[in-house]
């Protein structure tokens, strides 16, 4: 679906959002949007075209038919005021209100389902500061893993009595259970955060775990690509909001796909050269 707040083009978003709503509604076509908004549909096809301007009563009309919310509307309205004005200070006064509404929700959090972790408890913090107990958590949703601690260590290269420790804590922390030697994985799927305190430490834990982790592994089952480029802004702005729309889709592809491995992805963006 298309997130409104990815775009800083209000007639482009109009024409993406028109094209989006055809396939989910039958019959829909440009001149019942244009008739709704009481302008002419070739009218409308040269707003789309970015040949004409929608006013504002027009806009929010549109917001309307295409069931946006508040903040939706409030954002769909900056759009059009900041690319329909003529003096420079006020321009530049509504593009700090896109900016400032952007930052907010454009974040992680709004790309992804799993539920936010809204107290940090002792077991969460132990939980999320030990990436060996993470991996054999996730191992234990795995059907050829679950029940094989001895798998588990060839896997990780970790002695089996590390591996049964660590799956004792699980029992302990109330993430797993055990009953007749069969493991069960008692917590549901979620994410720390922007805010929690420990959302850096833990991406920092990953982070090296994971690097001594890939050591171990032949080349054909790791990638790794890094590169420094020179650009501006907008475009590193461009760049993060595909990395937030990825993150959306690779977690619904996660979620429909069989658990057969455990798989870990780390994703890096910032300057070098600000102040």
């Amino acid at each position: 679906m298309i997130n409104i707040f990815e775009y800083l083009n209000y007639r482009q978003w109009i024409s993406d959002k028109i094209r989006e709503t055809k396939e989910h509604r039958p019959g829909w076509t440009l001149s019942k949007v244009a008739d709704k908004i009481s302008v002419q549909a070739p009218y409308l096809s040269n707003v789309i075209k970015e040949k004409s301007h929608l006013n504002a009563d027009q806009v929010y009309r549109l917001s309307e038919v295409l069931n946006l919310n508040s903040d939706e509307q409030t954002y769909i309205l900056l759009l059009l005021e900041w690319d329909r004005s003529q003096l420079e200070t006020r321009k530049q006064s509504l593009k700090k209100q896109i900016d400032s509404i952007r930052k907010t929700q454009l974040q992680t959090e709004n790309y992804i389902k799993s539920p936010k972790i809204q107290n940090v408890t002792a077991e969460l913090s132990e939980f999320f500061l030990n990436p060996h107990l993470q991996v054999i958590y996730f191992l234990t949703g795995i059907d050829k893993y679950c029940n094989d601690p001895k798998k588990m260590a060839q896997t990780l290269r970790v002695d089996i009595l590390k591996i049964n420790e660590l799956i004792d804590k699980l029992i302990h922390l109330g993430f797993i259970t055990k009953e007749s030697g069969i493991i069960t994985r008692s917590k549901k799927s979620y994410h720390l955060p922007k805010d929690s305190p420990l959302r850096e430490p833990h991406q920092k834990l990953m982070t090296y775990a994971g690097i001594q982790h890939k050591q171990l592994l032949p080349d054909h089952l790791k990638y790794h690509f890094s590169v420094l480029f020179t650009s501006n802004p907008e475009t590193h702005e461009k760049i993060r909001q595909e990395f937030l729309s990825f993150i959306g889709k690779m977690e619904t592809w996660v979620q429909e796909s069989p658990a057969e491995e455990v798989y870990q992805l780390h994703i890096d963006l910032f300057p070098w050269s600000t102040l």
